[in-house]
């Protein structure tokens, strides 16, 4: 009689405790996934919203293994996903932001692909906005003033649209909602907490790849939906100063791909990653 695997992966939920709907959402449909997973859930914020945030949480009939951690003092994103994943055991790590909803299936893909191809390392999910544009298929690099500008790809495309909707190795894919295999991401100590709160997942990529000689790849069949920016307020912070350290230190590795991925209107959905 063949052995029945416990749960293969870890999901790490991060939240600052300011859309407690989306939050609450989010748990409702991790809770109705078809794959067995640990989930661990992260609130940042001051003791009376921590408290209204553990309620909501609470509030969702659970079936599987639902941790929940308290954080009052702020911290990066890049730090928040690193305490989070500490002391984690399945194989794979999967990072999503708490203004996401996803499918029942949406594991079943990436888990495929990690478990098919041991050089396969990270994988990235399609995301769709709520009216059904897609919001994310991987990520692309061009050139703006001097810059390489990672942007991306397809933006506000149909969700079905056939250009996003084949399977590629990526330079790198948004931490939005991205697997990772557990021993690559402690090999590499996480995210770099160089950056703050933006480019620390393009920069894990870009680790995996060339130090790890693992591939990242976009895997279009599993798919959410994601409210962009609603977990977090990008204006908030230095984009430019993020942008700055990643070329830093990959600036001879960026490939200008963007041309590359058929998409001629790539130039009209400019998105810093």
């Amino acid at each position: 009689m063949k052995e029945e695997k416990g749960p293969q992966i870890t999901v790490l939920v991060i939240s600052l405790c300011q859309k407690l709907d989306m939050l609450k959402s989010c748990i409702f449909a991790l809770s109705r996934v078809k794959t067995p997973i640990k989930v661990k859930v992260l609130l940042q914020a001051d003791a009376e919203n921590i408290e209204k945030a553990r309620r909501e949480v609470s509030s969702v009939p659970f079936p599987f293994h639902l941790e929940v951690l308290k954080k009052e003092e702020a911290s990066t994103f890049a730090k928040n996903c690193n305490t989070l994943a500490e002391g984690t055991e399945t194989p794979y790590l999967l990072f999503l932001n708490d203004d996401t909803f996803v499918r029942e299936d949406f594991l079943f893909a990436p888990l495929r692909v990690m478990e098919a191809d041991k050089d396969v390392g990270i994988v990235g999910s399609k995301c769709l906005y709520s009216d059904g544009l897609i919001q994310h298929a991987g990520i692309v690099f061009f050139a703006r003033e001097g810059y390489r500008v990672a942007s991306h790809v397809f933006i506000e495309y149909e969700g079905d649209h056939w250009l996003a909707s084949v399977p590629r190795e990526m330079q790198a894919v948004t931490g939005a909602c991205f697997l990772i295999r557990r021993s690559l991401f402690e090999e590499f100590n996480g995210f770099s907490t160089e950056y703050e709160n933006g480019w620390e997942d393009i920069d894990l990529c870009f680790r995996v790849r060339f130090e790890g000689s693992s591939k990242v790849v976009y895997c279009p069949s599993s798919v959410i939906i994601h409210h962009a920016n609603q977990s977090r307020k990008s204006s908030e912070f230095d984009q430019k100063k993020n942008v700055e350290t990643f070329l830093s230190h990959w600036s001879e590795e960026v490939v200008i791909d963007a041309d590359l991925m058929h998409e001629p209107e790539y130039k009209r959905y400019v998105s810093l990653a």
